[in-house]
Formats: C-alpha cells, sequence, structure tokens
C-alpha cells in the first residue's frame, strides 16, 4: 500500500505581523498503519529549546527543534526508514534524543536519516529529534520557507511500502 504525509514546517520570515510556526505540524496514516507526525519547535510545552531570532529575521540565525515521531499503527514490519532533506539555507546542528534506532547526517547529500531496524520490537510511540538553524537571506523576506523538505517513509516486511510526503504551502 501507499500513502502520504504532508507536513507544514514552514515559517514566515519577518518582520510580517502575524508570522506563525505551525506546530505540531500533521498527523497523517501512512502506508499500512502507521501514524507519522513531524513538528518543528522553538518553544515546546512552555519551554524554550530553540534559540535566536524569533520570528527569524534576514541575516540573524534561529535554531528549532524537529521531532520526527511513529505515534502508533502496527509494529509488523521488520524496519523502517524515514529520511529528508534539509532546504539550501537550513543547517544540520545535531542529533537530539533519539528513542529508538540511529538517526545519522550525511552532510554531502543533506539528509537526515532514521533508522529503525528492528521495527517489529519496538514500542510505540517512538520518536527522534534534530535541531536545526535557519540562516534566512535577504532574498527570503516576507516569504513562506520549508525547515525540511519532504519526508519519505520506507517500511519493508511482510508488506512493504514507501511513500513520500508532500509540502503544504
Amino acid at each position: 500500500g501507499r500513502g502520504t504525509v504532508d507536513s507544514v514546517t514552514q515559517v514566515s520570515i519577518g518582520g510580517l505581523d502575524g508570522w506563525k510556526l505551525t506546530s505540531p505540524l500533521l498527523i497523517a496514516s501512512v502506508g499500512q498503519g502507521l501514524s507519522f507526525n513531524q513538528g518543528a519547535y522553538w518553544q515546546l510545552a512552555g519551554k524554550q529549546v530553540g534559540s535566536g531570532q524569533l520570528p527569524p529575521k534576514v541575516n540573524q540565525t534561529t535554531n528549532y527543534v524537529v521531532i520526527w515521531s511513529l505515534d502508533n499503527g502496527t509494529t509488523d514490519y521488520d524496519q523502517v526508514t524515514l529520511s529528508a532533506t534539509l532546504p539550501p539555507n537550513v543547517l544540520y546542528v545535531d542529533a537530539g534524543d533519539v528513542g529508538d534506532g540511529s538517526l545519522k547526517y550525511d552532510p554531502d547529500a543533506r539528509r537526515v536519516t532514521w533508522s529503525l531496524p528492528d521495527f517489529s520490537s519496538i514500542l510505540l510511540p517512538s520518536q527522534a529529534s534534530f535541531e536545526i538553524q535557519l540562516k534566512p537571506t535577504s532574498a527570503d523576506a516576507g516569504q513562506v520557507i520549508n525547515l525540511v523538505n519532504p519526508v519519505s517513509i520506507q517500511a519493508n516486511g511482510k508488506d512493504s511500502f514507501n511513500s513520500s510526503s508532500s509540502v503544504l504551502r
């Protein structure tokens, strides 16, 4: 089966009034009964987790924590891999808490990958986080830009699927 994940990890670059960071972003079912959620946070549960300018400003840096989670669904898959590339003006800072599996960044491909090789033995929900830094250029002023490109999810087992998200604007 195929599924889609829509994420709206976007920020408006200031100084616009009414700037917004939409989070949590979206919960979508993918493939055969897996629910994926993505959020980018500067503040989480009243606690500051990011740093820098809010709203983001041209030529200044703002750091966000991105959280990927598989919230519920079947664990009938042997392995699940989630990955996404980062847009040009977003820098990868570091991996945060990774509940299961491993999270790696490939600087050449600019790709973040969360691998869950023993998926059938984990207890959902499971989440992984990583920190990114946004440094808008003057070309971004007044624009809505993505923090993370579409996420692709691959699940392998007796049933398998590949699914790729689309970005909402």
